[in-house]
């Protein structure tokens, strides 16, 4: 069983959340592998596949794509500065995932490890990881899953550049539903950028190893093929009317 990674370049937003979940949806079309998808958005709203657009965004606001995914969890503003990354694996072959909480508990602790800060950084409410400060836990990161059959997608989201950050504040409501210690706190004020400061390809080579460590795997780099692509492509056109455009 081997560990694939792709690195997306590219930045369409409808294209990249369609190549990760088609790796989820069609994965009888592969190998009993586990694969760690990374790419960076241009600027879109991205809704939890439950959730309302009317009640998570400023609708009289101009707003960029707005997009709903596969996976639960809340909406995130995605941008130059935020960090995807899409892990996909057989829970039967690795059954220690089988359950959500304890699934969210091990991916997590995986990730807080890689990170490596010198900050103190914990998972906190369901599915987020948060850097801790004097006056509370601020977000660094919010994580959401996906199930089928044998299989997960857990999906997350790294801040790590503070240029844009602001547009969460700019297109999103404050969340219907908030983890207690969140405390009310506007987004401004409960959102906060990795620290140190970093880079994608320094924060998606820490990630990298540090999974590579957890299921005791040597990551292989994958270019998409174009047979991949156009697969992934002609997923995105089937459901894109249906599904993506909110």
């Amino acid at each position: 069983m081997s560990f694939f990674i792709y690195n997306l370049k590219g930045k369409n937003p409808y294209y990249n959340i369609a190549f990760e979940e088609y790796l989820f949806t069609e994965h009888d079309k592969f190998d009993q592998d586990i694969y760690l998808v990374f790419y960076e958005n241009s600027e879109a709203v991205i809704l939890g596949k439950n959730l309302v657009k009317d009640q998570e965004t400023y609708t009289h606001k101009k707003l960029p794509p707005v997009i709903r995914r596969c996976s639960g969890g809340g909406s995130v503003v995605h941008f130059k500065g935020n960090l995807n990354f899409g892990l996909i694996l057989n829970t039967k072959e690795y059954s220690q995932f089988s359950m959500i909480t304890t699934s969210y508990e091990k991916i997590l602790n995986c990730v807080s490890k890689s990170l490596n800060s010198k900050f103190i950084i914990k998972h906190d409410g369901i599915s987020d990881l948060c850097i801790e400060e004097k006056y509370g836990s601020r977000k660094i990161s919010g994580n959401s899953q996906a199930r089928k059959k044998n299989w997960l997608l857990h999906h997350g989201t790294i801040l790590y550049d503070v240029k844009n950050i602001n547009k969460i504040s700019k297109f999103l409501r404050h969340p219907p539903k908030e983890p207690d210690y969140r405390k009310g706190r506007p987004h401004k004020d409960f959102l906060i950028t990795y620290l140190p400061y970093t880079t994608r390809s320094v924060l998606a080579q820490k990630l990298t190893k540090g999974f590579a460590v957890e299921f005791d795997k040597t990551p292989c780099m994958r270019n998409v093929t174009s047979d991949l692509e156009i697969s992934s492509r002609q997923y995105l056109n089937k459901i894109l009317s249906q599904k993506f455009r909110c």
